[in-house]
């Protein structure tokens, strides 16, 4: 099941993905693997939702990346993906920058590499948000 909604992701399936994901969280729910490739399936199927169903399967990521990261806290992966929707999710959704940079404390000091690398993702968008904006 896990291989067959890796298989759907990279054809872009989301549904498909999700539905094999989901029998695989089933099969066994202390997967942290499992947790993390559902959570991509879902962000893959967001691509193609409309707004109102995006808004929902936000919520389905965030809580399959964070079951993920607490079924195994040294799984960088997971952690990166969580370390994505935090920068990228609104606040109301459950974002932002502050629980992003936890997330790059974690990492750090898990994966030094993979820890320097999203402190430079973290360092480009506090600039962004940061940076007046100039008119045209």
């Amino acid at each position: 099941m896990l291989y067959l909604g890796r298989i759907a992701i990279e054809q872009s399936d989301g549904d498909e993905a999700v539905i094999w994901l989901e029998q695989a969280v089933k099969k066994n729910d202390h997967s942290s693997l499992y947790y993390q490739w559902l959570g991509t399936a879902y962000s893959v199927k967001g691509l193609s939702a409309n707004p109102l169903s995006r808004m929902t399967l936000l919520g389905s990521l965030k809580r399959a990346m964070e079951r993920s990261v607490e079924l195994d806290s040294s799984n960088v992966e997971a952690r990166v993906n969580l370390l994505q929707f935090y920068l990228n999710a609104p606040a109301l959704m459950g974002g932002g920058v502050d629980k992003a940079r936890e997330q790059a404390v974690a990492i750090m000091a898990r994966n030094p590499y993979q820890g320097r690398l999203q402190w430079g993702r973290l360092t480009l968008r506090s600039t962004r948000l940061r940076a007046p904006r100039t008119r045209r």
